[in-house]
């Protein structure tokens, strides 16, 4: 069963995904192996030295199912979106405007 190491370093990010956090894949079989390895690393990113505050949290996590999303399909799939939503905008701006002159020229 695959196991994520997530730590997190607090501080000021200005908005970007991810920021002060670092996702790792263990190698490990079993929790305590995952627990093991999780604490070797974060020992190596200087997370365990009282004096620095390099990792301030971290977790480990066991992955039961890996879903891979199509980025192409969903970027697609809202680009259509989009698209529709700018016909629709024009068709609406055009029936208005059609009903603008025929209430002025009749019929």
């Amino acid at each position: 069963m695959p196991y994520l190491l997530v730590m997190h370093q607090n501080g000021g990010c200005d908005y970007t995904i991810g920021c002060g956090t670092k996702v790792v894949e263990l190698k490990a079989t079993n929790p305590k192996r995952a627990w093991n390895e999780a604490v070797q690393i974060i020992d190596d990113h200087g997370g365990l030295d009282p004096s620095d505050n390099r990792v301030d949290t971290a977790s480990f996590f066991t992955i039961a199912d890996e879903v891979r999303l199509d980025m192409t399909y969903l970027k697609h799939q809202r680009q259509m979106q989009r698209l529709k939503e700018v016909e629709a905008k024009a068709e609406a701006e055009e029936r208005a405007n059609y009903e603008r002159l025929k209430a002025k020229f009749g019929k």
